[in-house]
């Protein structure tokens, strides 16, 4: 379904790549309706003011250094439905997510879950318990929405793990079809398909592991802002 591969494997290309994905992304985003923009313009917007987090534990992510990574060791953009190759063990974890997205109704619901829990639940998430002042009146007179705040704000780093396993759930998804198509390749050897496999099995460590550490990220920045305010 129009999926395109964006060859980003040797830095000549990497560079090319760059130049071709943005001027792709601005075009696509001027030909967005007006509501699209603003939707856009918002989550943007969320995800910036959620970076205060890691301000406040002293280090600010540098949002060109993500892309360019991104693009460097591989990735999927379901927005335009590219999927750029950067190595081969990632190559087929990233066509994974892109038949996740375009098979069917039902395969592509994990991955709308990931865009909705790391772009906007997340977000949500750490400017709520940073923000939020908890009232101690009777639980029965609170608001489910005020009941929820207040379970943000005082179980963050178990909403942010929730939230976390959310995006896994695709990750794991996608992996599974790239060992597929590894045990049912007849071009790589058998020396190359365990070392694929264990590329794979490295990357899921390492969305875990990003998991975690932004499961105490937040749990840090929302202490360390308490403190500082006086908050509980």
């Amino acid at each position: 379904k129009g999926i395109r591969i964006v060859d980003a494997s040797s830095e000549e290309k990497l560079k090319q790549s760059i130049k071709e994905v943005s001027e792709e992304t601005i075009k696509s985003i001027n030909n967005m309706s007006v509501m699209k923009k603003l939707t856009l313009r918002s989550i943007v917007l969320l995800n910036k003011l959620s970076d205060i987090s890691y301000l406040l534990i002293g280090t600010i992510p540098d949002l060109k250094l993500k892309i360019q990574s991104g693009i460097k060791y591989g990735g999927y953009n379901p927005s335009f439905n590219y999927v750029i190759s950067g190595r081969t063990g990632s190559l087929l974890h990233e066509i994974g997510h892109a038949i996740n997205k375009n098979k069917n109704f039902f395969t592509r619901i994990p991955l709308r879950l990931k865009i909705v829990s790391s772009l906007v639940l997340t977000p949500l998430a750490i400017l709520t318990a940073m923000f939020h002042k908890k009232e101690n009146n009777n639980p029965e007179n609170k608001t489910f929405l005020t009941k929820t705040k207040d379970f943000v704000k005082e179980r963050i780093g178990l909403t942010i793990a929730v939230l976390s396993l959310l995006s896994l759930v695709e990750e794991v998804l996608a992996s599974l079809r790239a060992f597929k198509f590894t045990e049912k390749s007849k071009l790589m050897t058998e020396a190359i398909k365990k070392e694929h496999n264990k590329i794979l099995l490295m990357a899921f460590g390492t969305y875990v592991a990003d998991a975690a550490i932004l499961t105490g990220m937040a749990k840090t920045a929302v202490w360390v802002k308490n403190k500082v305010t006086g908050d509980k």
